[in-house]
C-alpha cells in the first residue's frame, strides 16, 4: 500500500499536538497516519524518532511562517509588535486550544529528554538571534532607543511568547491575553 510520508508525518504532528508525547499510543499514530505497525516503524523508525521528525517539520513549518510574514523587510519593530499582537488575537486559532507543539514539548519533556532539550534549546537560540535583529534593526531606524539592551530585550520578547502560547494550551479567554501583550510592547519604548 503506497501512502505520502509527508501526509503521514503531518497527522502524527496531530496526534502529538493534541495529545502529547507520553499520552500517544502507537495505535492513534497508526489510525491517524493510516498505516500498519510495521509500516510505521520500517518509514518512521521509533516512536521518539517519529514524534522528534514531527517536531522538526512543525518548526519548520511554524518558523516558515515567521520568515513570510516578513515579506522581503528587514525585520524591525513593526514585525516585532505584529508578532506579538498576533498571538493574543482571538480569531487565531478559534476552538484549537492546542498551542504551540514546541511549547507543549518543553513542559512535557524538557528537562527529562536530552535530545528534546538540545533541540528546544537550538530554536531558542535562534529566535533570539531573530529577535535581536530585529531590535537591532529597530534601534538602527530609531524606533526603538539604542540604550536598550538588545539581548536582555530580545530573552524577554521570547519569554513572554512562549508564556503566552503556554497560556492559549488552557481554557483561556484569548482576549484576556491583549492586555499583557500590550504591556510587553511597552518595553519597546
Amino acid at each position: 500500500m503506497e501512502f505520502d510520508p509527508d501526509e503521514a508525518l503531518d497527522a502524527a504532528i496531530h496526534v502529538f499536538w493534541t495529545k502529547g508525547f507520553e499520552a500517544t499510543s502507537t495505535k492513534d499514530l497508526m489510525e491517524a497516519m493510516g498505516l500498519s505497525k510495521s509500516s510505521l516503524y520500517q518509514t518512521f523508525g521509533s516512536k521518539k524518532e517519529l514524534f522528534m521528525r514531527s517536531l522538526v517539520r512543525y518548526c519548520a513549518f511554524a518558523g516558515g511562517r515567521e520568515r513570510a510574514s516578513l515579506d522581503g523587510q528587514k525585520p524591525g519593530k513593526s514585525f516585532i509588535v505584529a508578532m506579538l499582537r498576533a498571538l493574543s488575537n482571538p480569531d487565531r486559532f478559534p476552538d484549537d486550544p492546542r498551542g504551540c507543539l514546541l511549547v507543549n514539548s518543553t513542559v512535557e519533556l524538557g528537562k527529562r529528554d536530552e535530545e528534546v532539550s538540545a533541540y528546544v534549546n537550538n530554536r531558542l537560540r535562534l529566535s533570539l538571534e531573530m529577535f535581536e535583529g530585529a531590535i537591532r534593526n529597530a534601534q538602527e531606524s530609531g524606533e526603538i532607543s539604542p540604550e536598550k539592551d538588545h539581548a536582555s530585550l530580545a530573552r524577554m520578547l521570547v519569554m513572554s511568547i512562549h508564556g503566552l502560547k503556554a497560556m492559549s494550551r488552557l481554557n483561556v479567554d484569548q482576549s484576556d491575553l491583549r492586555p499583557a501583550v500590550e504591556e510587553v510592547l511597552k518595553l519597546l519604548d
